[in-house]
């Protein structure tokens, strides 16, 4: 893996901008530890874990769930890169009667990869969702906390698996990367819909008022593609 064109890719999407020491840590750690535990995961399975790791913990392995100690579940809340949560949940690592041991760098790491690819948070694992059958990254949350937050983790998975594509292609690069493509704009048909849409359109346009209808006509079939592809989504196809 090119790190530096990994770094590039993420730094702007979904990072905002910058990478903080701590986070680079954290992502450090992380992809270590992915070198050298599972080195044959799918590179879809990571992504989702990077997602996660993100979506929960921006990268801090040492974080702790804000307001944690008056949650009705305390002091089993939130802590590491997964937010493990629960006391059944710390038992199963053995740190029930210490549960900070869960921030601590390997402890973190560990319970973020095993916790995922065995199912142990919420009984439904990576292999479920990214499979010989097809990726699902929305039905993926399912793994640690059910659907909440589903589609934003689904969209930081599609932005860390560019990167990881990007960095295991062979292409190096230093410059930052701005702009990224979304699913629908992956929708091939949606742009040779409106391709042939407005060509032959354009060829029978005689006054203004057809210029006008022309446009109209573009947006709505922009708006349907839209809205077809919002719910392709919403059901995981």
């Amino acid at each position: 893996m090119n790190r530096n064109t990994f770094y590039a890719y993420i730094r702007k999407i979904p990072l905002g901008g910058k990478i903080t020491p701590n986070q680079l840590k954290g992502l450090e750690l992380i992809l270590n530890h992915y070198e050298k535990e599972y080195p044959n995961l799918s590179l879809n399975s990571l992504a989702y874990i990077l997602a996660t790791a993100w979506g929960e913990s921006k990268f801090i392995y040492n974080i702790e769930e804000g307001g944690g100690k008056k949650k009705p579940y305390a002091p089993f809340y939130g802590r590491g890169f997964a937010q493990l949560t629960h006391d059944f949940n710390y038992e199963k690592y053995g740190i029930k009667d210490n549960p900070k041991k869960a921030l601590e760098p390997e402890m973190s790491v560990h319970i973020l990869f095993d916790g995922m690819i065995k199912g142990i948070f919420t009984g439904k694992k990576l292999s479920n969702y990214f499979n010989k059958r097809g990726n699902n990254p929305l039905e993926a949350r399912r793994i640690v906390n059910g659907t909440d937050k589903a589609f934003l983790f689904r969209e930081y998975y599609f932005a860390f698996l560019r990167a990881l594509e990007a960095s295991t292609s062979g292409v190096e690069t230093d410059k930052e990367v701005v702009a990224t493509k979304t699913p629908m704009m992956k929708d091939s048909s949606l742009w040779t819909f409106l391709g042939g849409l407005a060509s032959t359109a354009i060829a029978g346009i005689t006054t203004p008022y057809g210029l006008g209808a022309l446009v109209v006509i573009i947006a709505a079939g922009g708006l349907f593609f839209y809205l077809r592809n919002k719910e392709k989504n919403r059901v995981g196809i």
